[in-house]
């Protein structure tokens, strides 16, 4: 293939060099060239054709492998809210432990004082001896003394069987919290369990698709580029072919002494036109800044707004390289326009936000909003991930009008 197409190069290289000539060479011989760029062209035709056949194919195994991706992502945000939730709960339970420590201590102290003052009162008790409350009963010359030292000792019972119940009902308190202390232990520990199998299981998700991600895009990009070589083999053969059927009319109109020069004219094909590209009828530069917000996570800029991405496109907006698993907070308030898989974006999140301004926030983890939702400034609405594009970062990109603007406009970075 290559040995043709330098073949065909050379020769329009030779006819372009003595192109004086060309107008007294013999029209058979141009046309048999002619002949042999064509039978060329022919050749490199098959070559795409097998070429893009391929290349479907690989495309609907893409498909195929996009499918499982996709169920990839929402098995990774499944695990991801389970992580989440577990790691809530194991706080949860920690909190409690502390207070429930805390209270033991208390409770303890409390036991203490309760028994030491129990105890210094039966000491009390013991050295007054029993004999005192008996004679106080038997003695019948002070009436006045008896009834004031009986409403005594009954004040001393009755603070005495308190302190009692207090004791009682402190020691069940504290029984009551070093069991609750226990249980609450043992979840923790089947919980930090259960947190680093979920962790692993995640781990090993995220590794698979980057797996099938990184080969999967390998064998698209091997594809594509051999067809744009191939197209620009065919454009190169047809460029070539043009020129030749070109001076072999030339030939013949001087052979034929101008006869076919109105003929030859008419059929000579029409210069090619190219449309103007759809790229710089669509982002809109000149807007005005609008806004003073923030940026909806922190990070650099990766990906500049406008920037070349290879292939004739350009950048709709900018990519963040923020954390994995950080929070996405939208820029203004508004209300969910699109909350779900969208292949190319990952897991996507559409906020319009009125007067024509929309904010678009893709490549995420896990999103928490759903479609009709309506949002705060600064809410939560997804956290960071990789989406399709096997890097971790944020996509964010802002439309006014349904055209593609400047984030700086509408946030500081």
């Amino acid at each position: 293939m290559k040995r043709v197409f330098c073949q065909s190069l050379v020769a329009a290289v030779l006819l372009s060099g003595f192109f004086g000539a060309v107008y007294a060479a013999d029209g058979s011989q141009l046309r048999s060239e002619a002949n042999s760029a064509k039978s060329d062209l022919d050749s490199v035709k098959n070559e795409i054709r097998t070429a893009t056949k391929k290349l479907r194919l690989t495309q609907a195994e893409r498909n195929k492998q996009q499918k499982s991706l996709k169920e990839a992502e929402a098995a990774i945000g499944k695990l991801q809210t389970s992580v989440s939730a577990t790691e809530k709960e194991t706080r949860e339970r920690q909190s409690r432990v502390a207070v429930l420590r805390k209270r033991q201590v208390a409770l303890s102290q409390a036991k203490r004082e309760q028994l030491a003052s129990l105890k210094a009162d039966m000491q009390a008790s013991y050295r007054a001896g029993r004999d005192d409350y008996f004679k106080l009963l038997l003695n019948q010359e002070h009436p006045a003394l008896l009834s004031r030292q009986l409403r005594y000792f009954s004040y001393v019972q009755k603070a005495r069987s308190e302190r009692i119940d207090e004791l009682d009902a402190t020691m069940a308190e504290l029984a009551a919290v070093e069991k609750e202390e226990a249980e609450q232990i043992v979840k923790l520990a089947a919980l930090e369990r259960k947190l680093e199998r979920q962790q692993g299981q995640l781990e090993k998700a995220k590794t698979q698709r980057a797996s099938a991600l990184k080969v999967l895009n390998s064998d698209i990009a091997n594809q594509d580029r051999k067809l744009k070589n191939l197209k620009k083999n065919q454009a190169a053969l047809q460029n070539l072919m043009r020129r030749l059927e070109r001076q072999a009319r030339e030939a013949d109109r001087l052979e034929r002494e101008r006869r076919a020069r109105e003929a030859a004219a008419k059929n000579k094909p029409a210069p090619s036109t190219k449309e103007k590209p759809v790229w710089s009828q669509e982002p809109d530069y000149s807007v005005p800044y609008r806004g003073n917000c923030s940026l909806p996570a922190s990070g650099g800029i990766r990906a500049q707004f406008g920037a070349d991405r290879g292939g004739g496109l350009r950048w709709n907006g900018i990519v963040i390289a923020a954390s994995s698993g950080a929070a996405v907070k939208v820029v203004k308030s508004g209300k969910v326009l699109y909350a779900d898989f969208l292949r190319g974006y990952g897991k996507l999140v559409i906020v319009d936000h009125g007067r024509g301004f929309m904010s678009l926030y893709g490549y995420n983890q896990s999103i928490t909003v759903k479609t009709g939702d309506s949002v705060s400034a600064n809410q939560t609405v997804a956290s960071v991930g990789d989406g399709s594009e096997g890097e971790t970062g944020l996509y964010f990109e802002t439309r006014l009008r349904g055209r593609p603007s400047q984030p700086g406009n509408w946030c500081n970075y």
